[in-house]
């Protein structure tokens, strides 16, 4: 199985609870597609699917299929990430990369060891990373203050990031 990402925009708030519709859940029950976890913005303007299926078409199909809107439908693997655990008094921020070069898992991992100190002078902790197959997506999830917090880690450590928004689980993650 591999783990696949669908990244969803939208221009007026959603309302979203992670109950499927019952013709969408047999669809992706016929397809192999599970859903794992969402992560919806605090603005209800964003949300992010991650998905357990035997590829990234196989759930492009379900959403098709149901008329479901996405930006993009994405394979991804998860990075070798230092283990932590989330500050019950901070945020869970979500912060979402789209790279013009692809970049490789060895750089990323590297890269979320915060060897600069970037991260821990911010008060972030990175929780946890998936990289698209291909090195031109990621998709991290962090403990901290604020979304703000998250973006001076970024900027001072020089990694590019497309967003960071503060989010709410919706399911179980792994």
């Amino acid at each position: 199985m591999s783990i696949v990402v669908v990244e969803r925009s939208f221009a007026e708030p959603v309302e979203f609870d992670g109950v499927l519709a019952p013709e969408l859940a047999e669809c992706m029950r016929r397809r192999g597609v599970r859903a794992s976890y969402s992560l919806l913005s605090r603005d209800r303007h964003h949300l992010v699917c991650v998905h357990e299926a035997p590829d990234a078409e196989s759930v492009r199909v379900t959403q098709d299929e149901h008329g479901l809107p996405y930006v993009r439908v994405w394979s991804a693997a998860p990075l070798a990430v230092p283990q932590a655990v989330s500050d019950p008094r901070y945020e869970l921020i979500v912060v979402q990369r789209e790279l013009p070069e692809p970049i490789s898992r060895e750089l990323a991992e590297l890269a979320a060891r915060d060897p600069d100190g970037c991260h821990r002078r911010n008060r972030c902790t990175l929780l946890a990373s998936l990289i698209s197959l291909d090195g031109r997506q990621l998709l991290c999830r962090y403990s901290a203050p604020d979304a703000e917090a998250v973006r001076n880690a970024n900027v001072q450590a020089a990694v590019p990031f497309t967003r960071a928004w503060v989010a709410t689980v919706i399911g179980e993650v792994g």
